[in-house]
């Protein structure tokens, strides 16, 4: 378990309490900050007259620089202190806020949100690290709940908040608003989050600049193959690509074999409930974006409601995943982390298959608890889930542990959302909706083996 963490009371001490606000105040600005800006492409577009597939590059520039950072920042923070990486994300998170607001061009704005990337890829890299440091072993469970609520309520409120924004003022405020919450974490956790680091316990951990540099082309273009697949690019330009991926590939896990403290944890995934823990959160993460980008197409298109019942209808899922979270928090110090995992992913298929068997004219409640039986399942997976991760890596390996933790999240939703693109322009628009729920199913299903594998492994136990 966690018996090297630097907090020995199992009682909410007002360090925890402080400490934790900070995580959560970043925590709050990131995501917030991934979905409200989506909402602003077109007013971007208009004010700086560039076209639709130009102005997805305010999205595009920010996700790619994170998949690249993640292991690499996540190694650092292992050598430098996991305190030092989080205040230095939030720091240039907020700077590149600060940036973005101020942009007079669009490739001013485009460079201001790779600089939000970088302070985005250093909190995330750490941010489950920090938690671990921050919450005693006995609270561990509940922390993580406490994170997993903040993502879901982030992402509920995120597109209306931008909306309500968006109707009094300019795009230029939803950038200006992570100013004050980003100082305010920084203030704060500068003198209440601990500074622990796996150097403290005579550990030390190196970093690999070729391993760093050899992981972020891979994923880099990585990204670039799955968005080219999506958008028609040149297959030439395109298998290139996925040549340089397998050459590159080969070279650094041969590379991460030799190490004592690889970029990429390999020694980790030795470990059987770990590596599924992993797998089964990259397909958890498949099969969210597989529904939330084809749910809008579904419920328009196929249901005939307006754009206002869309979002109204979506609501219950990110709320009864709030619900859920809290109710995983407790049952995760309990109970078999990788049964609580298994029996959520199981919850969530019947949730899609159920959405994707809706028929027109049954009605919002119809669609309504529907969407709550998936947000419950999907909730009531990621708490036990992180548990199990990191209850099954020692803890001078978090900063790892956590980084490929976050990086697998980034790949599960981009390839989701890619294989969505895919299904919509090989598909009829009849059925492609549809389709991707089901295929939604099948991965939540994959998801569910995956825990029942880990089952059986000593580290699965809460």
């Amino acid at each position: 378990m966690d018996s090297n963490s630097t907090t020995d009371s199992n009682k909410m001490t007002p360090q925890i309490l402080m400490g934790a606000m900070t995580i959560y105040l970043a925590l709050t600005m990131t995501v917030l900050d991934g979905n409200i800006v989506n909402v602003a492409l077109p007013s971007m577009s208009r004010h700086f007259g560039v076209s639709r597939s130009s102005i997805v590059w305010v999205v595009n520039s920010y996700q790619l620089v994170i998949t690249m950072l993640l292991l690499a920042l996540a190694s650092l923070g292992d050598l430098k202190g996991y305190k030092k990486m989080f205040l230095f994300g939030v720091g240039m998170f907020t700077l590149g806020s600060a940036a973005c607001a101020a942009s007079w061009s669009f490739p001013i704005l485009i460079a201001a949100r790779a600089l939000e990337g970088v302070g985005a890829a250093a909190i995330m890299s750490v941010n489950i690290a920090m938690i671990r440091v921050v919450y005693p072993p006995k609270l561990l469970s509940r922390g993580l709940s406490y994170n997993a609520v903040i993502v879901g309520g982030a992402t509920a409120i995120g597109p209306t908040f931008a909306g309500a924004i968006l109707s009094v003022t300019s795009w230029h405020w939803l950038f200006v608003i992570n100013i004050p919450i980003g100082l305010t974490a920084l203030w704060v956790g500068m003198k209440h989050l601990p500074d622990w680091s796996p150097a403290m316990t005579g550990i030390k951990p190196q970093f690999d600049k070729v391993s760093a540099i050899e992981s972020a082309l891979i994923f880099g273009l990585f990204i670039n193959v799955i968005e080219g697949f999506s958008r028609h690019h040149s297959p030439w330009l395109i298998w290139s690509q996925v040549a340089i991926i397998v050459i590159t590939g080969v070279f650094f896990l041969r590379r991460q074999f030799r190490m004592q403290y690889p970029l990429l944890p390999v020694d980790l995934f030795r470990n059987k409930a770990f590596s599924c823990s992993i797998a089964a959160s990259t397909a958890n993460f498949m099969a969210t974006m597989l529904a939330m980008v084809s749910l809008p197409f579904f419920l328009k298109e196929d249901m005939g409601y307006n754009v206002l019942h869309v979002g109204l209808l979506i609501s219950p899922w990110p709320l009864a995943l709030i619900a859920a979270s809290v109710i995983a928090g407790r049952l995760a110090s309990k109970y078999n982390t990788s049964l609580l995992s298994a029996i959520g992913m199981a919850i969530a298929a019947l949730g899609l298959w159920l959405l994707g068997k809706a028929t027109v004219g049954g009605g919002f409640t119809d669609i309504a608890w529907r969407m709550a039986v998936c947000g419950f399942g999907f909730g009531l997976f990621k708490t036990p889930n992180n548990v199990l991760m990191l209850h099954s890596s020692p803890m001078s390996r978090t900063g790892a542990a956590g980084g490929i933790k976050s990086t697998a999240r980034l790949f599960g939703q981009c390839v989701g959302t890619s294989i969505v693109a895919i299904i919509f322009r090989m598909s009829s628009v009849a059925h492609s909706s549809r389709d991707c729920l089901m295929l939604g199913v099948v991965t939540a299903l994959t998801a569910m083996v995956l825990s029942i594998i880990s089952i059986r492994s000593k580290e699965s136990l809460a």
